[in-house]
């Protein structure tokens, strides 16, 4: 027999799947157990999914109002890219250097 993760899902187990899902939302308590390993999948699925993207989108809102978030968005002034030219050049005459040495 097929893994339930592995069970096709075809509209009448998606619509089992949702109604299952808007039950035990709304009441939760007394629901009947349910067996269909489809419908199992789909509703763990769909809780991963919710529970994944809402980490996602906290973690997203605090970074975008984070200091590290604000300072990359401002613009590198001249200092910083003359610092940058600088250590561009070290490195690429300490490899000159290395390479004269062999």
């Amino acid at each position: 027999p097929a893994s339930p993760s592995r069970v096709p899902l075809d509209h009448a187990t998606v619509a089992q799947c949702q109604a299952n899902l808007a039950l035990h939302t709304k009441h939760g308590v007394g629901r009947p157990r349910e067996t269909n390993p489809a419908v199992l999948r789909c509703a763990f699925d769909e809780a991963v999914s919710k529970i994944f993207h809402q980490l996602v989108y906290e973690h997203l809102g605090y970074f975008l109002q984070s200091e590290e978030y604000h300072a990359a968005q401002r613009p590198l002034g001249p200092a910083f890219l003359e610092k940058a030219l600088g250590l561009t050049k070290e490195v690429k005459g300490a490899a000159a250097a290395a390479a004269a040495g062999r």
